[in-house]
């Protein structure tokens, strides 16, 4: 299966920047910049805050709504959130139980099954406070 490889990240401006993701260090900090198409076929591009860029999914939402990193998505009563580690994007789900919650990580590609229900309902930047009503 072929996915789209695409980045986003919030420029200091406050707007979301959608495209390829260039990184690089000078000898003060990390740097990153997401170039995009603009008019005419040519490039644009955007300094974005580090922290704030997420790789997308591959997936789309019930709404078509594209899946990216950092995103707080809900299906089924439950609400969780993209997340990348070394293996690749997971869903970082709070589960609770009798005597205390714990997190479980599942692959973006097993919701498939789920996908029909999720809903992406914000973003870990924007919209931290989805989280604590998990």
């Amino acid at each position: 299966m072929n996915r789209e490889i695409e980045f986003r990240g919030k420029h200091e401006a406050g707007a979301w920047a959608y495209g390829s993701l260039f990184t690089y260090t000078d000898s003060e900090k990390r740097h990153e910049i997401i170039f995009f198409p603009h008019r005419n076929s040519l490039l644009s591009r955007v300094t974005v805050i580090p922290k704030t860029v997420g790789e997308f999914t591959g997936l789309l939402d019930r709404n078509g709504v594209k899946i990216f990193e950092g995103d707080v998505c809900k299906c089924k009563r439950q609400i969780f959130e993209i997340v990348h580690n070394q293996c690749g994007l997971y869903a970082k789900i709070k589960k609770t139980g009798i005597s205390h919650g714990h997190i479980v990580y599942k692959t973006c590609y097993e919701l498939i099954d789920d996908l029909i229900g999720i809903e992406v309902i914000g973003n870990v930047h924007e919209h931290k406070h989805l989280l604590e009503e998990a």
